[in-house]
């Protein structure tokens, strides 16, 4: 890997709506709850690493629906949370 990345995180298939709490479906993506869950993970597992020098692969279905098997969507939301935050997905 170049100097730039410390870190290389590849997810795919996201496809699925998120739970909340008290086990219910949320309106939210899986992926969309990722990256602060990668955060996470980081910050305990990984603390030297900078999270700005992670790269971040997202491949195939990242929209899914709870109600509606092989469905289709927008899965812009997932690429816009990944966006918010400290890490960022790569092309």
């Amino acid at each position: 890997m170049p100097k730039e990345v410390e870190a290389l995180i590849v997810a795919s298939d996201l496809q699925g709506m998120a739970l909340h709490d008290n086990g219910e479906y949320g309106d939210s993506l899986v992926g969309e709850k990722l990256p602060e869950t990668l955060e996470h993970l980081l910050q305990l597992h990984l603390p030297d690493v900078d999270q700005a020098k992670v790269l971040i692969c997202l491949c195939v279905d990242l929209y899914g629906d709870t109600a509606v098997r092989g469905s289709s969507g927008d899965p812009l939301p997932v690429w816009r949370a990944f966006r918010s935050r400290e890490l960022h997905p790569g092309a």
